[in-house]
């Protein structure tokens, strides 16, 4: 990127990779994916990493305390099906952009798990994930997410949907709590 608007790079051009990740296809009784690099995750509406929704703590780049707007990242990723549930776990790095601490030394880990009910058009899914920084500006959290999609019967192409997640912890960032210790 290159150029003069506010929100990119100035004039000194920037050069960065979106993707760049091996991807391992077991097929057979135990059928999995793994993949190892930088690599896109999305997982539901992308409302809980990935919606580009400003709540940082930079004013330059928008992203909430669990989540950025990045599509991509620097990733180790396990998915399988065991019955009919799926599992897509993934541990990935901290983007110094959004650590308290500005470095690249958090992460955030967990699983979550889905299942598609194709008779009635709807999709359920639940997970859990801690997000870690060693640094003593940052937030240490659990997160709790639940989503579902449902498919409404009179309509042919109408669907409710929704998502939450809970944030469960101690805040030590400024930007988040308003004294240290907090509880988020």
């Amino acid at each position: 990127t290159s150029g003069r608007d506010p929100y990119g790079s100035g004039n000194t051009p920037q050069f960065g990779l979106d993707t760049f990740y091996v991807q391992w296809n077991q097929t057979g009784d135990l059928a999995f994916k793994a993949t190892f690099g930088r690599q896109p995750i999305t997982l539901g509406t992308q409302f809980l990493i990935g919606d580009g929704v400003y709540d940082g703590f930079h004013r330059d780049y928008p992203e909430a305390v669990y989540h950025n707007p990045r599509r991509s990242f620097d990733a180790a990723r396990l998915e399988f099906e065991a019955a009919t549930l799926h599992f897509d776990s993934f541990i990935y790095a901290v983007h110094p952009t959004w650590d308290g601490g500005g470095k690249r030394n958090g992460y955030v880990a967990g699983t979550e798990v889905s299942r598609a009910f194709t008779n009635v058009k709807s999709n359920y899914a639940a997970g859990v994930f801690y997000r870690n920084s060693p640094s003593d500006l940052d937030n240490n959290m659990w997160l709790l997410t639940l989503r579902g999609e449902q498919h409404c019967p009179d309509f042919e192409d109408f669907y409710v949907s929704g998502e939450w997640v809970g944030e469960f912890g101690r805040g030590n960032n400024a930007y988040y709590v308003s004294r240290l210790n907090q509880s988020l």
